[in-house]
């Protein structure tokens, strides 16, 4: 019998850690060595998906793991052999206890996803300093202990424990242009006394993810209370508001921007023996407001890979339970509506 792939040997280390892997094969075109995924929907993989993929891929010798708000992973992709440019990144997008060396040379800094990041092949700023750096917050890369025909993928600084306590990557500049999700403060209406606090709360909240430190969160602070509360409120105020939402972000609590599914912890409690039921009810309010009047069909059974019986025993497990009331029954030409309890 022949010796395991590296694939097979890694995927349960990783997928202990709670992060799914997938095979990549290493494919030679002229000099250059492309990194290519041995399988399709590799970014839509989780954790029994990537297991099973242990028994058909058994000689791959090369470990993906994808990046993103889906595996919480970002990395500071260094394509240079100067380690001077690892103090460079670490000084300036902060400190990472995890660091792998590739086999051409170069190092990729692990972080932990801020939600927002993109991918920035040549990022600018280190452009301008003539570093070759990308960063990385989507797509994949290779992980250690991948082993290509050029050499092996391995951490020279922490190891697979460290993973799961990665720090958020710094911003290269606390002055962003404004997103969807952090407007501008000069689009933001006169706040009058009343309103004051939330507002100016839900602002700082919006900015903290983009803010390098604390004393650039601060100044937005006093920008929009000085523009934009009527009048403004005292210093001692707004240093509170600005604490509490540095606070929720370096605690990872900050929400604002980011979709998901709140579910109550009575809630989970209750469905502890019906995790269909449970699925469901996260699935549907990921996608429906709590004044949402949504379809919960029969053909949804497909996109979740369920059987029909499946799809309605957990939406009558719903209704029973309260979470779930119809409003409509399906009839000719209409399927039926729901709306919460």
């Amino acid at each position: 019998m022949s010796d395991p792939s590296v694939f097979q040997v890694w995927q349960p280390k990783y997928a202990a850690r709670g992060f799914a892997t997938f095979p990549v094969k290493f494919v030679a075109r002229g000099d250059k060595l492309d990194k290519v995924p041995a399988v399709k929907h590799y970014l839509k993989l989780g954790l029994r998906a990537s297991t099973e993929l242990t028994r058909r891929f058994a000689d791959a010798d090369g470990v993906g793991i994808i990046l993103g708000a889906r595996s919480g992973l970002a990395v500071a992709d260094i394509d240079t052999t100067d380690e001077n440019a690892i103090a460079d990144v670490l000084a300036h997008h902060g400190p990472s206890p995890l660091i792998a060396r590739t086999p051409s040379g170069g190092h990729h800094v692990y972080y932990r996803h801020n939600s927002r990041q993109r991918r920035r092949v040549r990022d600018p700023y280190w452009l301008e300093r003539g570093i070759p750096v990308d960063m990385l917050g989507n797509g994949f890369i290779v992980a250690p202990a991948s082993r290509s025909p050029k050499g092996t993928y391995c951490f020279v600084q922490g190891d697979l424990d460290d993973l799961q306590r990665l720090p958020f990557m710094r911003l290269a500049t606390p002055r962003i242009e404004p997103t969807a999700a952090a407007p501008a403060p000069a689009a933001q209406p006169i706040v009058p006394a009343g309103h004051r606090n939330d507002q100016l709360f839900r602002h700082c909240m919006r900015w903290a993810k983009n803010a390098q430190t604390f004393s650039d969160l601060l100044d937005v602070a006093r920008c929009f209370n000085t523009e934009h509360c009527v009048p403004p409120l005292g210093e001692e105020e707004v240093m509170n508001t600005a604490q509490s939402a540095w606070k929720y972000t370096e605690q990872d609590l900050n929400r604002f921007g980011r979709q998901g599914a709140w579910i109550a912890a009575e809630e989970i409690d209750c469905m502890a023996c019906d995790q269909d039921a449970f699925f469901l009810l996260a699935f549907l309010r990921r996608y429906n407001g709590p004044w949402a009047t949504f379809m919960c069909t029969n053909t949804l059974a497909a996109k979740l890979g369920w059987t029909r019986y499946r799809l309605t025993e957990g939406r009558r497990r719903l209704i029973e339970l309260g979470l779930l009331r119809r409003v409509r029954s399906a009839g000719k030409g209409q399927p039926a509506l729901y709306r919460w309890c």
